[in-house]
């Protein structure tokens, strides 16, 4: 599919809605193996379709509604943290030198939430490229789980 193709078919009415009829779980997970991490507003166990619109980004969609249901952003650690300070900074604590920074932030929700917001602060630009609204759920209202 073309990004013109995905501006016209892919419903974003949740991205742009901040996922409120998703439920009260946010799913965050970052694979340490592939160096991705996972955003996603449905179940993990969602069957998804990935469209990147960058070399990073791939949107996570519903392959029979088109909905959006969340996002992964690839070669995470090795190269996009790199491009954004913010994020840098909260996967390289430098307390955590000696811990596998990926399972700090898993087992903390409150520093998921800040990698979270940066993350969604990093891709909103190549998301609007493409002519799609992102609003990632508020703290107070949402929790994290891992899977």
């Amino acid at each position: 599919m073309e990004i013109r193709e995905l501006n016209n078919s892919v419903k974003t009415e949740q991205l742009s809605q901040g996922f409120v009829s998703r439920g009260d779980v946010v799913y965050f997970k970052y694979d340490d193996l592939a160096d991705v991490l996972f955003v996603m507003f449905a179940s993990p166990h969602t069957e998804t379709v990935v469209h990147h619109i960058d070399a990073h980004i791939g949107l996570m969609y519903d392959p029979d509604t088109l909905e959006v249901l969340g996002f992964q952003v690839e070669n995470f650690a090795y190269s996009f943290i790199k491009k954004h300070r913010s994020l840098c900074e909260l996967w390289t604590n430098k307390s955590d030198v000696k811990v596998d920074p990926a399972r700090v932030i898993q087992s903390n929700e409150a520093k998921a939430w800040k990698v979270i917001g940066a993350v969604e602060s990093a891709i909103r630009p190549s998301i609007q490229k493409v002519g799609l609204g992102l609003k990632v759920p508020s703290t107070s209202r949402f929790s994290i789980a891992t899977y």
